[in-house]
């Protein structure tokens, strides 16, 4: 999913080939998640799972991810946190920070996440769109707070430095522009 809304909302390299690439995958990875978590032995949702991550994969590739996996990186490579759980760990904040600027994006990535759900405007639905990424995150059983993962808190500061300066290219694909601070603000809201 992370692939999938990074691409959509990539501010270097958006393009309509990974835009439809992006939220058919965002479609068959939200109708499925739910599914696969509560039976892993369901064979169609489990490969609807599979063509969503495929998608997204394309979708990114052409896009460029963002901010979510310049937060994610350090969490892997210094903790050894598994990268979709960094990205998951990291996801709902970004999301959240970067609403005020990605609005319209997400509003129109809600229909592809809530089929069928109608909202009153544009930000109530991406309003809706960011807290059904939070339900998702919170339904997935994974572990959401850097403290219990091991981290250090004086890692934190070191990290979003590193992000800040590191990968700045990811930053730069990220629809709202990001600072150290707000890097290391988006870390210690999940330590």
């Amino acid at each position: 999913m992370v692939h999938a809304i990074e691409a959509y909302t990539s501010c270097t390299r958006k393009n309509p080939i990974a835009d439809g690439l992006a939220t058919t995958a965002l479609g068959l990875l939200g109708a499925n998640l739910r599914k696969v978590l509560a039976n892993g032995q369901d064979v169609a949702a489990r490969t609807a799972m599979l063509q969503g991550s495929l998608m997204a994969g394309m979708a990114f590739v052409n896009a460029s991810v963002a901010a979510i996996h310049g937060l994610a990186y350090p969490l892997g490579a210094r903790f050894h946190i598994p990268h979709g759980h960094a990205n998951a760990l990291v996801m709902a904040p970004v999301l959240r920070f970067n609403l005020s600027a990605a609005q319209s994006q997400y509003a129109e990535l809600a229909a592809y996440l809530l089929p069928g759900r109608h909202f009153e405007d544009e930000a109530e639905a991406a309003e809706a769109f960011v807290q059904a990424i939070e339900a998702l995150v919170a339904d997935s059983g994974l572990e959401t707070r850097l403290s219990i993962l091991g981290v250090d808190e004086s890692a934190l500061t070191e990290m979003a430095s590193s992000v800040a300066v590191n990968l700045r290219r990811l930053i730069d694909s990220n629809p709202k522009d990001m600072t150290e601070q707000d890097v290391e603000a988006l870390y210690r809201s999940i330590f």
